[in-house]
């Protein structure tokens, strides 16, 4: 019962030798994952995940990739009340300092700390950051902070991280305390969470992983991957009322005066939709009567007619279904001008 899907990708990368293949390997997955703690809300033995991985390089301009992608697919769901935090996890050359410095903290609040994380002390520290107990979150807001000490090659890649965010003009925040629940992160970190959910609030996050692809036996490769989690992006789609705000867009109908004029119209159909216009035909054999009446009821801006006559003359009739001017157009003009109609409307 898989926990995650990066350490899967990678075993198949590395298994795959597809090293071999051009770098950055992109790859993507959906697919159920378990998880062994207690159901919450939004947190379920069994979730679903849709995870992204691109392996092969260590540019932080990947790792800003990763996150607009991220970002983008929210946004393409109509999420708007979203907010990303950032941060960095360090490498081999500035974590092991830290650590001792944070063992050493911690050690010193151990009686203030719960259970679980006086086991954390010694097993992986970072992971003190994110425990959810009130008690402890009080412990860890005043712990040293590894972006204090972080080394320069990590601190320069964190640094154009931030501005390859910037220049996109993608708002951020960094959140020192961001670990993940993973063991395996070095350099970026990242979450993306929606005020709707509640404490379990992260809808997708995700990291740098530079020393996985070792881990499972490849020669040292860095990588980076996100994963979103489908049933809290679900709530959250649903809390936001985001579908509900995505226009369902009706730009025009064409209606066919006579059957035989059939094939044109769906030609026509077909780049009007390669324009980026939203477009449909009648399939039930209705009549032209019909057809209007249907296009009206469904709320089509725009009526184009097709029939044997503007064909001939090759010139099209497209009505106004709101206030019922009509112009005729150039058929081969068609396309630019319902491009330009639609835009401007």
């Amino acid at each position: 019962l898989r926990p995650e899907g990066t350490a899967p990708v990678i075993r198949a990368y590395v298994n795959n030798n597809m090293q071999q293949l051009p770098q950055p390997v992109k790859l993507y997955y959906m697919g159920p994952m378990f998880r062994y703690e207690r159901p919450q809300a939004g947190r379920y033995r069994q979730f679903w995940q849709i995870g992204v991985e691109a392996i092969g390089s260590d540019d932080p301009a990947l790792d800003a990739e990763s996150i607009l992608l991220m970002i983008n697919y929210f946004k393409s769901l109509g999420l708007k009340g979203l907010t990303l935090y950032i941060n960095s996890m360090g490498c081999d050359k500035d974590r092991p300092k830290y650590m001792e410095l944070l063992r050493e903290y911690a050690e010193a609040n151990r009686k203030r700390l719960c259970k679980d994380c006086q086991k954390r002390i010694d097993l992986n520290p970072l992971r003190l950051f994110d425990c959810k107990d009130e008690s402890c979150q009080l412990v860890m807001k005043d712990a040293p902070k590894l972006l204090n000490y972080l080394e320069e090659d990590c601190r320069k890649h964190f640094n154009m991280v931030k501005r390859y965010l910037e220049m996109q003009k993608i708002e951020y925040i960094v959140k020192p305390e961001l670990v993940r629940g993973l063991d395996y992160y070095t350099k970026t970190t990242f979450e993306v969470i929606s005020p709707f959910l509640g404490a379990q609030n992260a809808i997708g996050g995700g990291g740098r992983y530079d020393k996985l692809v070792e881990e499972f036996g490849g020669s040292p490769t860095p990588g980076i991957g996100f994963a979103i989690g489908t049933e809290r992006l679900a709530i959250a789609v649903e809390k936001e009322g985001a579908f509900d705000s995505i226009e369902d867009r009706m730009d025009v109908f064409i209606a066919v005066a006579d059957q035989s004029t059939k094939p044109n119209a769906i030609d026509i159909l077909y780049a009007l939709r390669e324009a980026g216009i939203s477009a449909d035909i009648d399939y039930m054999g209705r009549s032209l009567k019909a057809q209007l009446k249907y296009a009206n009821r469904r709320g089509f801006k725009y009526t184009v007619f097709i029939g044997p006559e503007e064909l001939e003359k090759k010139r099209v009739a497209v009505r106004n279904m709101e206030t019922g001017e009509q112009i005729e157009i150039n058929i081969d003009e068609l396309i630019k001008v319902m491009r330009d109609i639609v835009k401007a409307a």
